[in-house]
């Protein structure tokens, strides 16, 4: 079905595909570089998640502005509710006899 020439250059392509893969995986005995631990751990085993830090980017914010971000958004929910559902409370009360504010 195919002739001798095609299937030479056929095999001649997957030879140099899998001789491209072959030079791009590294080999099976080598090991990843060891980290040095920091002072903080220093005499613990290393586990998985412990090492060196990622290189600050300036894409993330630090812990105390986490803290000041959340008393933010906590004070937009408690200011959220004074607009819309404190108004609604009002509509359930009435004046009692006595002149004070009473619940029906």
């Amino acid at each position: 079905m195919t002739s001798p020439e095609v299937e030479a250059e056929l095999n001649a392509e997957v030879a140099q595909a899998a001789y491209e893969v072959q030079q791009r995986t590294p080999p099976d005995n080598v090991r990843p570089p060891r980290i040095k631990p920091g002072l903080m751990s220093m005499g613990e085993l290393d586990e998985e998640g412990t090492g060196e830090d990622e290189e600050f980017k300036g894409d993330d914010i630090s812990s105390t502005a986490h803290g000041e971000l959340e008393q933010h958004r906590e004070m937009r929910e408690y200011a959220r509710i004074a607009a819309w559902e404190m108004p609604l409370l009002s509509s359930m009360s009435k004046l009692t006899s006595r002149g004070m504010w009473g619940w029906c």
